[in-house]
């Protein structure tokens, strides 16, 4: 019935109607398709307000399902749209921190260089790329051919082979142009750009953060090569670029201050460790900035990925898990040693019975009766617990 109703009465290409009619496919939700009578209808200004996704990830999610096909938002699919977006923003973040980045001419376009098997590996993406989208829009392969893209050049980069400079910087930019032409950002293309938003650092805070990097570098090497009673390096005089409003500036100025500080103290290899961790985990951290570090290169300095705020929040809730366990179990622990305060002797002298013998045992009860046989049997038991918990508790008393 399209054919009919794009045809009918439509025929003279001066006074056309429509070019498509497209029927999108179900959208399930962890088994269940979204409906109102389901009660599991949700809009995308919803979704992103819970914050479970950002526009990127639900664009990403989109893309994974085919137009016409039902998607369904589950677990995997999610996991597979994490692993997508960390892959491509990893691979903006090395190619970008290549020293040799900032030295190609822009005019180049990365044609020139030596060749690489990358580089047809390029051309078959492309191609592939564009055949897939040709195929009714089949974003799914059209995704999987970027990121098997950049897959083969990890592989390449990673290896004793070398990746022409050239050719980085042709496959970032066709990535890059990609990623854009599928809305993956929302800040429009500029000239020459490598990557997405959120790749690199905010221009207002790149001199900052990459000297706090560098004294940390320094900081490293000198914990493993220099004597106990070294000197902690110095930081580069930044004042004249502070300002209040720049959170940046702010967190540079005030470990400067901490780090002012320690000149009295000897830089041994803990007191090195500890700063630099303290500067990477909370100084930086608070800042929305990653370190990684490289054996024998700088540290990559990064935007914090999703990963890395997911791993530190499941170690935190780990150690907390363990912490609240060890606490409870000292409490339980503290209360049976407690228990054992009471010695053994003295357990039984209640007004429940009238006589003792030498251990403290019953032997009448308050009506001066002998106490059965099979009673004292359990009184006994009771007797030996609680002596071994008095021996316990002398013994911490001791410690």
């Amino acid at each position: 019935s399209e054919a009919y109703w794009c045809e009918k009465d439509h025929v003279d290409p001066r006074n056309q109607w429509v070019n498509y009619f497209i029927h999108m496919g179900h959208l399930s939700i962890e088994g269940q398709k979204m409906s109102k009578s389901l009660k599991n209808f949700t809009t995308i200004r919803e979704s992103l307000a819970t914050k479970e996704f950002t526009s990127r990830r639900l664009r990403i999610i989109f893309l994974q399902g085919a137009w016409g096909n039902g998607l369904e938002i589950s677990k995997t699919v999610k996991e597979t749209a994490a692993k997508w977006e960390e892959s491509i923003e990893n691979f903006f973040l090395n190619v970008n921190d290549l020293p040799e980045m900032k030295d190609l001419s822009l005019a180049s376009n990365g044609t020139n260089g030596a060749a690489s098997s990358l580089d047809e590996a390029l051309q078959e993406a492309q191609q592939a790329f564009r055949k897939a989208l040709q195929d009714s829009f089949d974003t799914p392969t059209a995704m999987r051919n970027i990121v098997d893209l950049v897959s083969k050049y990890n592989t390449e980069a990673n290896s004793d082979r070398h990746v022409p400079n050239a050719t980085s910087l042709s496959i970032a930019r066709w990535v890059t142009e990609m990623v854009h032409m599928f809305g993956l950002d929302t800040t429009p293309l500029q000239p020459g750009q490598i990557g997405w938003s959120g790749s690199t650092i905010p221009d207002e805070g790149k001199r900052f953060v990459q000297t706090l990097a560098s004294w940390r570098d320094t900081v490293r090497a000198q914990a493993n090569n220099e004597p106990s009673d070294a000197k902690w390096p110095t930081l580069k005089d930044l004042s004249g670029d502070q300002s209040p409003e720049n959170a940046y500036a702010t967190a540079y100025a005030a470990f400067n201050q901490r780090l002012s500080q320690l000149q009295d103290v000897s830089a041994t290899k803990a007191a090195c460790l500890k700063e630099s961790d303290y500067l990477r985990d909370t100084v930086l951290w608070d800042l929305d900035i990653g370190l990684e570090d490289r054996d024998g290169r700088p540290s990559l300095v990064r935007p914090l990925s999703a990963r890395a705020r997911r791993e530190r929040a499941e170690a935190e809730e780990k150690a907390n898990v363990k912490a609240t366990a060890k606490a409870a179990k000292e409490k339980e622990d503290q209360e049976k040693l407690e228990k054992g305060k009471l010695s053994p002797l003295e357990m039984f002298r209640t007004d429940e019975y009238s006589e003792w013998d030498a251990e403290g045992m019953p032997t009448k009860d308050k009506e001066g009766k002998e106490v059965a046989k099979s009673a004292s049997k359990k009184l006994r038991k009771r007797w030996e617990v609680q002596k071994k918990a008095h021996e316990a508790w002398l013994k911490s008393q001791a410690a």
